[in-house]
């Protein structure tokens, strides 16, 4: 699906993440979004010691958790795309990303 740029602000990861974040729509060119529902806003994109270091913060609503991993991965391949090292932190913790979606109670 090819998604509209919402910004240009000519870091490519940037701009493709707030293209992504942007759609609201769960059902776009009959491709299904499971982002749509989140409230994730991305702070910054910011390459430390070669890793391309990507913040976002705000809170994933999923339809159940058979969406997190798709949320995840949603993100996560959209940055792969573009960096072959990347972290992403959410609301200021790595293992708030790492731990999304996990109903074991013992990711930290």
């Amino acid at each position: 699906m090819k998604v509209p740029r919402q910004t240009d602000s000519g870091d490519a990861v940037a701009d493709s993440l707030t293209s992504l974040l942007a759609i609201k729509d769960t059902n776009p060119n009959g491709a299904y979004n499971a982002l749509a529902n989140s409230t994730f806003l991305l702070e910054k994109v910011a390459v430390v010691g070669g890793v391309t270091e990507v913040r976002l913060k705000g809170e994933a609503r999923s339809g159940g958790v058979c969406d997190d991993p798709r949320i995840k991965t949603q993100i996560e391949e959209t940055v792969r795309r573009l960096a072959a090292k990347f972290a992403i932190i959410l609301n200021g913790s790595e293992a708030n990303w790492r731990c999304l979606g996990d109903l074991s109670g013992e990711c930290k």
